[in-house]
C-alpha cells in the first residue's frame, strides 16, 4: 500500500471516527429520561472546553511520556496547541507545527532499543484507550445524571483518539504513531537508522564516543537526506571520528552534514532543536551541540 493511499485512508477513517463521536454523544445527550436541569448544559460545555483544550491530545502526550519513562527514556520537551514545554522554558510554536503534539525524549542505555521504542510510540494510543474504555464504564455503571453524560460523551472522542494514532499514514505534521510502528516492524531503512541513532544516544548517555561501536554508525541503509535522524547521524559520524582521531573521516562527515545543513528542509528546526538531547549530561558541551562541534573540527582541520 502507497504513502497516498495510507494518507487517504487515514483521513477518511479520522472524518469517521469524529463524526461517529460526535454523533455518539449527541445521541447520548437526547437520551436522557428525564429533565436534568443545568446538569446537561454543564455536561455539554465540559465536553466542548476539553476538546477546545485539546485534552484528548494532552492524555495522549501523557501516555508517550508515562511509558517512555517506564521504557527508561528522559524527557526533553512536550509540545501541544500552541505551546512547547522544556527544561528552557514555555516557546510559542504555532497552531501547525503542533497539531497532533510532540513527546520528544532520549534514550539512558543502548540495550534492547527496538522493545523499548515501540513502548514509548504505543503509550500514547495505550493511555487514550484504557482512560476511553474507563470512562466508558463509568458511563454504563454510573446512574444517570449529568456525569454520566459527560463520561460518555468523553470517552468517544479518547478512543477515538487512540485508534486514528494507530492508523499508519504520513502527514504534513509527521508520522502517525502506527506509521512509526509499522516501519520499525517491517525494518524499513530510516527505521533502522532511527534505532541505530536512538542505541548511539542511549551509549552516550553515561559513556562516550570509545563505548559506542563503528557498526553502530556505519554501513548503514541509505535515507533521505532531509531526515532528521540522517542529520543526527551525521553529526554523531563526525563526532565519532573526531574522537578517534580520524580527521579525513571527520572530515568527509563535516562536508556532508554541511550539504545536507544547507538543503531546505520543514524539519530542519525539529533537527536544530532535537540534537542536543542526543547526548548526555556527562559529555562535553561539543558533543551536545552540533553548532560546536562543527566549530572544533574545523578548529582541528585548520590546525592539521
Amino acid at each position: 500500500m502507497s504513502g497516498n493511499t495510507r494518507k487517504l485512508l487515514y483521513q477518511i477513517f479520522d472524518w469517521v471516527l469524529w463524526l461517529g463521536a460526535l454523533g455518539g454523544a449527541m445521541a447520548l445527550y437526547f437520551v436522557l429520561p428525564e429533565d436534568y436541569g443545568a446538569g446537561e448544559y454543564v455536561a455539554g460545555a465540559g465536553l466542548v472546553v476539553c476538546i477546545l483544550l485539546r485534552i484528548p491530545t494532552a492524555v495522549h502526550e501523557l501516555g508517550h511520556l508515562l511509558f517512555g519513562l517506564a521504557a527508561h527514556m528522559r524527557p526533553h520537551a512536550v509540545t501541544l496547541s500552541l505551546f512547547r514545554f522544556s527544561g528552557e522554558g514555555v516557546k510559542f510554536v504555532g497552531y501547525t507545527e503542533s497539531y497532533a503534539g510532540c513527546t520528544e525524549m532520549a534514550p539512558v542505555g543502548g540495550e534492547h532499543m527496538r522493545p523499548r521504542f515501540l513502548l514509548y510510540t504505543l503509550g500514547g494510543s495505550v493511555l487514550c484507550l484504557l482512560l476511553g474504555v474507563t470512562f466508558l464504564l463509568l458511563s454504563v455503571l454510573l446512574p444517570y445524571s449529568a456525569w454520566w453524560l459527560f463520561c460518555g460523551m468523553f470517552s468517544l472522542y479518547e478512543i477515538g483518539e487512540g485508534i486514528r494514532a494507530l492508523i499508519p499514514a504520513c502527514l504534513p505534521e509527521g508520522e502517525t504513531d502506527g506509521e512509526v510502528v509499522r516501519s520499525v516492524l517491517k525494518g524499513e531503512a530510516e527505521a533502522q537508522v532511527l534505532l541505530s541513532v536512538l542505541t548511539a544516544q542511549g551509549i552516550l548517555y553515561r559513556h562516550s564516543f570509545s563505548d559506542v561501536p563503528r557498526e553502530l554508525l556505519f554501513g548503514l541503509p541509505v535515507v533521505r537526506e532531509d531526515a532528521p535522524c540522517f542529520r543526527i547521524l551525521l553529526w554523531l559520524r563526525m563526532l565519532w571520528c573526531l574522537s578517534e582521531g580520524d580527521l579525513g573521516e571527520a572530515s568527509a562527515a563535516l562536508e556532508r552534514f554541511r550539504f545536507v545543513a544547507d538543503t531546505p528542509s520543514e524539519e530542519a528546526e525539529e533537527f536544530e532543536r532535537f540534537a542536543p538531547c542526543c547526548a548526555g549530561e556527562p559529555l562535553a558541551a561539543a558533543e551536545r551541540s552540533p553548532l560546536a562541534g562543527v566549530r572544533e573540527l574545523e578548529e582541528k582541520l585548520a590546525a592539521k
